[in-house]
């Protein structure tokens, strides 16, 4: 089975994790300080903290969602249309020029797979040894031998 869906791990939150922080009477998903909401730059710097401490890097929200579209582009090759809708850009330009080229360990796994069986089929019916004369083409006169 796959990962959790977004509402599972949302119903955790508020069950679990969301008691720990909200104070009487907060009724926001991601509780700040009083009954506010924790501020774009509040969330921004716990994602950072907890992804230093339990992965050794600090990871930025943006850089999640970046994370997300290449890892959505290498499962669907050349989706560009749907990353642009997940990512919410204006053109689907903008997306190709951000992340055109993130499927390129998928193009050269299929170039190499593409290598060997043409490596596979030149074993079964290898070339001729010698290239064939090259002939001029119809209604041009034959080249003098030199």
């Amino acid at each position: 089975m796959g990962d959790p869906p977004l509402a599972t791990m949302v119903e955790t939150w508020i069950r679990k994790f969301r008691p720990r922080l909200a104070t009487s009477g907060n009724l926001v998903l991601f509780p700040g300080i009083d009954v506010r909401s924790i501020t774009q730059q509040g969330m921004r710097q716990a994602v950072e903290e907890v992804t230093h401490e339990f992965v050794g890097v600090k990871i930025t929200p943006h850089q999640f969602r970046h994370l997300n579209a290449v890892a959505f582009l290498k499962e669907h090759s050349g989706q560009y249309e749907m990353v642009r809708q997940m990512l919410n850009h204006a053109t689907v330009t903008t997306t190709v020029k951000a992340y055109c080229g993130a499927e390129q360990d998928d193009v050269h796994a299929l170039f190499d797979s593409f290598k060997e069986v043409r490596q596979q089929a030149a074993k079964v019916s290898p070339r001729r040894s010698h290239p064939r004369p090259r002939q001029p083409p119809r209604g041009y006169p034959a080249q003098p031998a030199v």
